[in-house]
């Protein structure tokens, strides 16, 4: 009731909405097909800059410590290992979105560049799930972001303009503060009925 799209957005993200009495959804593709906008995808973006490539902008202090805290070392090639080893490789990555967000606050280059392609990519999402399902509310379009990456820090939030180069748009944001869990057994619920 509170919004046309839900952008959810944790350790994983999912952009939904209700169309022709059914929901339908975008995104989504977990750790493997990607989960843009997500707080995995901070971390990805982060660490990707910092272990992977030579094309790199150099980290915090704090960063590196988050690093050394979530996989018991800053060597890329134990970062990896341990990466690709975890069962839970999309948590391992989320751990790092709050100290990125803090950084690119700061506007620490490396975290900027991570926090902006990830709020660029889940606002590109907002947006195609937009012209292909709620095509006829875009003169005022309510858009609802729920999940742990808007609680994370502001900066998501406030870099977020969905819509921002587009005048014939008019849209709003806010986050819901339904955790998305009840939103989906309340979903559940309405379909069973």
């Amino acid at each position: 009731e509170e919004c046309d799209i839900l952008a959810i957005a944790g350790t994983g993200s999912l952009v939904c909405s209700e169309s022709a009495s059914r929901v339908v959804k975008s995104g989504g593709g977990g750790v493997l097909l990607g989960d843009e906008g997500s707080a995995a995808a901070v971390g990805r973006a982060a660490l990707h800059g910092q272990i992977v490539t030579a094309l790199s902008l150099p980290a915090t202090d704090a960063f590196w410590a988050q690093v050394d805290k979530v996989f018991r070392s800053r060597e890329p090639d134990e970062v990896l290992a341990a990466l690709y080893r975890s069962g839970s490789p999309a948590k391992m990555l989320a751990d790092l979105a709050g100290v990125v967000a803090n950084d690119a606050a700061a506007e620490e280059d490396y975290a900027v560049f991570a926090v902006a392609g990830v709020v660029n990519a889940i606002q590109s999402e907002i947006e195609a799930h937009a012209l292909r399902y709620q095509k006829e509310k875009l003169g005022a379009l309510r858009i609802g972001l729920t999940g742990g990456l808007w609680k994370i820090h502001p900066v998501f939030f406030e870099w977020l303009q969905p819509f921002a180069q587009e005048a014939r748009v008019r849209s709003t944001k806010r986050v819901i503060e339904v955790e998305p869990v009840e939103g989906a057994c309340r979903l559940a619920r309405r379909l069973l009925s």
